[in-house]
């Protein structure tokens, strides 16, 4: 195995480059020119769930995304200025989800896949300025998480010319609205005949269907991250149960709603959600929440956890 470092002076100027106000005016062209400012003011969660009811109601295909580090880690690899510390914290990326290292083309093309799917979302949330000042306050710090700051950095950089290039503008919001959503998912899924999952999660199905009213659970289960449980799966999820889920993912009817929980390639599932007529929501680490199984996130408290999690 590679060893993953690379030059603190790349870092460096990095930083220098895309700046804390640098990336600030980069987030303010996103809401601008999506015209998404109802989206990222207090209380935004609401109008989502408004626009997420809307487009179920009329069976409306559609993609919700979130990008955090590691979705930065992977849409930032392979730039021509910082290749070496791309590829490293791409690399550190893929080792926290899968255990294992991918070769240079694979990165690039699960740099291409998730371009893909952000570029035709309709939801895409990225992280915010109280997230990104955070970020900059800790790069000073002695302990700094290179990888997680290149890749925060990077996921609303990365993201501006994919909306700018866009045939149709999608919202931009906040990169947790997964956890302000919690309130309003039995208005959204409450009481369907069939949703679609696609999660590590064994036992979430039977919780989905009694908590929410679900009659049905189509369930697309996936090794969970190799970070949480250091251990590699006998069916490595990138690539081999990755092309069996998106071979095999089929809707029961147009507008079936898919619950997505799966790192990185959750987001190219949510795309292959869309692509197939359906309605495909990023839960992301809500699924662990759900579960009462909280893994390395800071707002997983034990409080939190026992408010949330399904019984």
């Amino acid at each position: 195995m590679a060893k993953l470092e690379f030059k603190k002076a790349d870092f460096e100027r990095f930083v220098a480059q895309f700046d804390q106000l640098s990336v600030e005016r980069m987030i303010d062209d996103l809401v601008s020119i999506s015209d998404s400012r109802r989206y990222v003011t207090n209380g935004y969660e609401t109008a989502l769930v408004r626009t997420l009811c809307d487009r179920i109601g009329k069976r409306q295909p559609t993609s919700c995304i979130r990008l955090g580090d590691g979705e930065g880690d992977i849409l930032g690899v392979g730039d021509p200025q910082y290749g070496e510390m791309t590829m490293v914290a791409a690399q550190r990326t893929v080792l926290r989800q899968f255990g294992v290292q991918l070769p240079m083309s694979e990165l690039l093309t699960l740099r291409q896949l998730l371009s893909a799917s952000v570029a035709a979302a309709d939801v895409v949330g990225i992280p915010m300025l109280s997230r990104i000042r955070g970020v900059f306050r800790r790069i000073q710090e002695p302990n700094v998480d290179i990888r997680g700051s290149c890749g925060t950095i990077n996921a609303v950089r990365c993201t501006v010319p994919l909306i700018r290039n866009s045939p149709k503008m999608p919202i931009i919001t906040d990169c947790f609205f997964h956890r302000f959503l919690l309130p309003y998912f039995a208005e959204i899924i409450g009481s369907r005949e069939c949703l679609g999952l696609v999660s590590c999660h064994a036992e979430l199905p039977e919780k989905l269907v009694h908590h929410f009213s679900v009659a049905k659970i189509d369930f697309y289960q996936i090794p969970d991250e190799f970070m949480n449980h250091h251990q590699i799966p006998e069916k490595p999820h990138y690539r081999q149960r990755f092309d069996e889920v998106i071979s095999t993912l089929r809707l029961r009817e147009p507008g079936q709603i898919f619950l997505v929980a799966a790192g990185v390639l959750g987001k190219i599932y949510c795309h292959r959600v869309k692509v197939l007529g359906g309605i495909a929501i990023d839960i992301g680490s809500m699924a662990d929440v759900w579960t009462g199984k909280p893994t390395l996130r800071p707002y997983q408290t034990d409080e939190f956890v026992e408010r949330w999690k399904l019984l």
